[in-house]
């Protein structure tokens, strides 16, 4: 089954937090992944205010398309935050699981592969 991708804009703002980028991205994994922002090696809790961390000057090439890689995704994202960031795409529920070289496109599918592969015999 096709879906269709509609394109969405992000507007980063002086009172944007880190959940509320996060959550910007739910639609596109259909709920399956979430974006987390780790910062000295600390993830940052959703109430963290987003400014401080996301780097000005490459904020706006925030750009992500289906077809690519997670693990391209995640540099994508990195690059838009200050040095000592950096961005990690994980599913939302234990059962998935998500590999850097897995296409975004599949994270959408990913509960109908996970069925799809399942073999009635073995039950």
């Amino acid at each position: 089954m096709e879906y269709e991708q509609v394109e969405q804009l992000l507007s980063i703002t002086d009172e944007m937090t880190v959940g509320e980028f996060s959550h910007f991205f739910d639609d596109f994994f259909d709920g399956k992944a979430e974006v987390r922002i780790i910062h000295n090696k600390r993830r940052q809790l959703d109430e963290v205010p987003l400014k401080g961390f996301i780097n000005p000057d490459h904020a706006a090439e925030l750009t992500l398309d289906s077809s690519m890689t997670v693990g391209e995704a995640e540099k994508t994202l990195t690059d838009c935050f200050v040095d000592g960031c950096f961005v990690d795409i994980y599913p939302r529920y234990g059962n998935c699981r998500i590999t850097k070289d897995m296409q975004l496109k599949d994270i959408r599918h990913l509960q109908a592969k996970l069925y799809d592969t399942f073999d009635s015999k073995l039950a």
